[in-house]
């Protein structure tokens, strides 16, 4: 354990920034907005059409962490012009 643990004080370590390369991702596509009072303010549910298969964002494991519903709560008079 001692003998692991001086190599470890002495050992030569190099660090380098490499860049990864990712697919641009594209904005999703809303299927619907439904919008309903809520406490003092609006609440917006909005629900996000599918990707398509031929965006490069597109993966099987993707289809299942992507976001489908997005809800949004606004405060009253609040309007995105401002």
């Amino acid at each position: 354990m001692v003998v692991t643990m001086l190599s470890l004080l002495y050992a030569q370590y190099s660090m380098a920034v490499t860049k990864v390369e990712t697919a641009p991702e594209r904005p999703r596509a809303v299927d619907s907005v439904q919008a309903t009072p809520h406490g003092e303010g609006t609440m917006h549910v909005i629900e996000l059409k599918k990707r398509p298969v031929t965006d490069p964002g597109y993966s099987k494991q993707g289809r299942w962490a992507d976001e489908k519903i997005v809800r949004v709560w606004t405060p009253p008079g609040w309007d995105k012009d401002k």
